[in-house]
């Protein structure tokens, strides 16, 4: 029961993330999976993944309510976004879990980076 409780206070984070800004729900996620749950790198980013496209589909659909999107914009995204999923599968699969744990770190690192000097 504890455990649930846990993943449950994890859940309701995780949601609330990616309703306000978007898809660092899902890096929290894997972070604190890896972390506190011990999950292997590539185990929690599975886990995450398995779960975020539920989130992300509630959001959108309150977005389409709310928002307007970008639709010139979405459709290239999500056309290419799909081949790049596909092939940084097959390229996870071909990598050791620290190596996915430091290009993830990286990414993170980046684009906070980034965030914060614009």
């Amino acid at each position: 029961m504890k455990e649930f409780m846990k993943l449950s206070s994890l859940g309701l984070v995780v949601g609330f993330l990616n309703g306000l800004v978007g898809g660092i729900g899902g890096m929290v996620s894997v972070i604190v999976l890896s972390r506190f749950f011990r999950l292997e790198q590539k185990k929690a980013q599975a886990t995450t993944l398995s779960y975020i496209w539920i989130l992300s589909i509630v959001t959108i659909i309150v977005y389409l309510n709310k928002l307007k999107i970008q639709w010139n914009i979405l459709i290239p995204l999500v056309t290419a976004g799909t081949l790049g999923g596909i092939v940084g599968t097959f390229a996870l699969k071909k990598l050791s879990n620290k190596i996915v744990h430091k290009i993830f770190a990286l990414v993170i690192t980046a684009t906070s980076l980034i965030i914060f000097f614009r």
